[in-house]
Protein backbone atom coordinates (compact mmCIF):
# COMPACT_ATOMS: atom_id res chain seq x y z
CA UNK A 1 0.00 0.00 0.00
CA UNK A 2 2.53 2.42 1.09
CA UNK A 3 4.71 1.68 -2.30
CA UNK A 4 1.90 2.10 -4.66
CA UNK A 5 0.78 5.63 -2.25
CA UNK A 6 4.58 6.70 -3.47
CA UNK A 7 4.26 5.44 -6.80
CA UNK A 8 0.75 7.78 -7.37
CA UNK A 9 2.37 10.49 -5.30
CA UNK A 10 5.27 10.71 -7.67
CA UNK A 11 3.48 10.35 -10.68
CA UNK A 12 0.63 13.23 -9.27
CA UNK A 13 3.75 15.30 -8.70
CA UNK A 14 5.11 15.29 -11.98
CA UNK A 15 1.77 14.93 -14.14
CA UNK A 16 -0.44 16.87 -12.34
CA UNK A 17 -1.35 19.98 -13.80
CA UNK A 18 -1.60 17.48 -16.67
CA UNK A 19 -4.67 15.82 -14.70
CA UNK A 20 -6.05 18.61 -13.55
CA UNK A 21 -6.63 20.20 -17.11
CA UNK A 22 -7.77 16.48 -18.25
CA UNK A 23 -10.55 16.32 -15.37
CA UNK A 24 -11.79 19.60 -16.21
CA UNK A 25 -12.29 18.87 -19.86
CA UNK A 26 -9.96 21.98 -20.59
CA UNK A 27 -8.84 22.64 -23.98
CA UNK A 28 -5.70 24.53 -25.16
CA UNK A 29 -6.65 27.75 -26.66
CA UNK A 30 -7.52 27.83 -29.90
CA UNK A 31 -5.58 31.27 -31.73
CA UNK A 32 -7.77 31.55 -34.40
CA UNK A 33 -10.54 31.99 -32.15
CA UNK A 34 -10.40 36.24 -31.24
CA UNK A 35 -11.41 35.56 -27.51
CA UNK A 36 -8.72 32.73 -27.55
CA UNK A 37 -6.09 34.96 -28.76
CA UNK A 38 -6.70 38.34 -26.97
CA UNK A 39 -6.72 35.56 -23.48
CA UNK A 40 -3.05 34.78 -24.81
CA UNK A 41 -2.11 38.21 -25.39
CA UNK A 42 -3.21 39.40 -21.87
CA UNK A 43 -1.82 36.31 -20.40
CA UNK A 44 1.74 36.90 -22.46
CA UNK A 45 1.68 40.90 -21.07
CA UNK A 46 0.80 39.27 -17.45
CA UNK A 47 4.05 36.79 -17.83
CA UNK A 48 6.71 39.66 -19.46
CA UNK A 49 5.15 41.90 -16.28
CA UNK A 50 5.83 39.27 -14.04
CA UNK A 51 9.40 38.12 -14.91
CA UNK A 52 7.69 34.35 -15.24
CA UNK A 53 7.88 31.99 -18.46
CA UNK A 54 4.83 31.98 -20.58
CA UNK A 55 2.25 29.05 -18.84
CA UNK A 56 0.37 27.02 -21.41
CA UNK A 57 -2.87 28.29 -21.57
CA UNK A 58 -5.82 26.03 -21.53
CA UNK A 59 -9.84 27.45 -21.73
CA UNK A 60 -12.68 25.13 -19.64
CA UNK A 61 -15.63 24.80 -21.53
CA UNK A 62 -18.29 25.92 -18.42
CA UNK A 63 -20.53 28.58 -17.85
CA UNK A 64 -19.18 30.38 -14.54
CA UNK A 65 -16.79 32.92 -14.65
CA UNK A 66 -13.25 30.97 -13.01
CA UNK A 67 -9.77 31.01 -13.50
CA UNK A 68 -7.17 28.44 -11.87
CA UNK A 69 -3.10 28.23 -12.08
CA UNK A 70 -1.87 24.35 -11.12
CA UNK A 71 2.07 22.78 -11.75
CA UNK A 72 4.87 22.04 -9.71
CA UNK A 73 7.22 25.44 -10.60
CA UNK A 74 6.50 28.09 -12.74
CA UNK A 75 8.26 27.08 -15.76
CA UNK A 76 5.55 23.58 -15.76
CA UNK A 77 2.77 26.09 -14.79
CA UNK A 78 -0.50 25.93 -16.57
CA UNK A 79 -3.42 28.78 -16.45
CA UNK A 80 -7.12 27.72 -17.57
CA UNK A 81 -9.98 29.87 -17.51
CA UNK A 82 -13.51 29.08 -18.35
CA UNK A 83 -15.82 29.84 -21.19
CA UNK A 84 -17.95 31.65 -18.89
CA UNK A 85 -15.24 34.40 -17.76
CA UNK A 86 -14.32 35.15 -21.36
CA UNK A 87 -18.18 35.75 -22.18
CA UNK A 88 -18.53 37.63 -18.76
CA UNK A 89 -15.27 39.75 -18.35
CA UNK A 90 -14.07 42.65 -20.73
CA UNK A 91 -9.80 42.57 -21.33
CA UNK A 92 -9.04 44.76 -18.41
CA UNK A 93 -10.93 42.81 -15.99
CA UNK A 94 -8.96 39.92 -17.19
CA UNK A 95 -6.24 41.06 -16.63
CA UNK A 96 -7.29 41.43 -13.21
CA UNK A 97 -7.73 37.98 -12.98
CA UNK A 98 -4.83 36.90 -14.74
CA UNK A 99 -2.72 38.81 -12.99
CA UNK A 100 -4.12 37.40 -9.51
CA UNK A 101 -3.57 33.63 -10.82
CA UNK A 102 0.35 34.67 -12.16
CA UNK A 103 0.55 35.61 -8.33
CA UNK A 104 -0.49 32.16 -7.39
CA UNK A 105 2.85 31.02 -10.23
CA UNK A 106 5.45 33.75 -8.99
CA UNK A 107 4.48 32.91 -5.40
CA UNK A 108 4.50 29.40 -5.69
CA UNK A 109 1.45 28.60 -4.25
CA UNK A 110 0.64 26.19 -7.13
CA UNK A 111 3.35 23.79 -5.58
CA UNK A 112 1.98 24.16 -1.91
CA UNK A 113 -1.45 23.37 -3.18
CA UNK A 114 -0.05 20.38 -5.42
CA UNK A 115 1.99 18.26 -2.71
CA UNK A 116 -1.11 19.06 -0.35
CA UNK A 117 -3.19 17.38 -2.48
CA UNK A 118 -0.77 14.63 -2.89
CA UNK A 119 -0.36 13.97 0.74
CA UNK A 120 -3.81 14.17 1.27
CA UNK A 121 -4.80 11.71 -1.67
CA UNK A 122 -1.80 9.35 -0.02
CA UNK A 123 -3.63 9.38 3.42
CA UNK A 124 -6.89 9.17 2.09
CA UNK A 125 -5.97 6.20 0.05
CA UNK A 126 -3.81 4.36 3.08
CA UNK A 127 -7.09 5.74 5.73
CA UNK A 128 -9.62 3.70 3.13
CA UNK A 129 -7.12 0.85 2.60
CA UNK A 130 -6.78 0.26 6.52
CA UNK A 131 -10.78 0.88 6.90
CA UNK A 132 -10.76 -1.83 4.66
CA UNK A 133 -8.58 -4.42 6.35
CA UNK A 134 -10.10 -3.83 9.53
CA UNK A 135 -13.87 -4.55 8.18
CA UNK A 136 -12.95 -7.22 5.91
CA UNK A 137 -10.07 -8.79 7.51
CA UNK A 138 -10.21 -11.87 9.48
CA UNK A 139 -11.66 -11.52 13.04
CA UNK A 140 -8.68 -11.29 15.00
CA UNK A 141 -8.46 -7.84 13.33
CA UNK A 142 -11.75 -7.18 13.65
CA UNK A 143 -11.87 -7.61 17.37
CA UNK A 144 -8.50 -5.74 18.03
CA UNK A 145 -9.64 -2.27 19.72
CA UNK A 146 -6.20 -0.49 19.39
CA UNK A 147 -6.59 -1.05 15.74
CA UNK A 148 -9.89 0.00 15.08
CA UNK A 149 -9.16 3.14 16.95
CA UNK A 150 -5.80 3.78 14.87
CA UNK A 151 -8.18 3.30 11.72
CA UNK A 152 -10.93 5.18 13.45
CA UNK A 153 -8.33 8.06 13.70
CA UNK A 154 -6.92 8.22 9.96
CA UNK A 155 -10.36 8.43 8.52
CA UNK A 156 -11.28 11.26 11.02
CA UNK A 157 -8.09 13.48 11.15
CA UNK A 158 -7.04 13.12 7.37
CA UNK A 159 -9.20 16.27 6.14
CA UNK A 160 -8.28 18.36 8.78
CA UNK A 161 -4.50 17.62 8.33
CA UNK A 162 -5.06 18.32 4.59
CA UNK A 163 -6.66 21.93 5.53
CA UNK A 164 -3.94 22.46 8.32
CA UNK A 165 -0.94 21.27 5.41
CA UNK A 166 -2.95 23.99 3.47
CA UNK A 167 -2.62 26.98 5.85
Amino acid sequence: AVALAVAMSVSAYYGGARLVMASLYAQPVQLDNPEHRQLFNVVTEMALACGLPQPRLYVIPDPAPNALAAGRDPRHAVLAVTQGLLNLLDREETQGVIAHEMAHIRNRDTLTMTLVAILFGGAVMLADWARRAMFFGSDRRRGNLLAFLVVLLLVAVTPLLSRLLAM
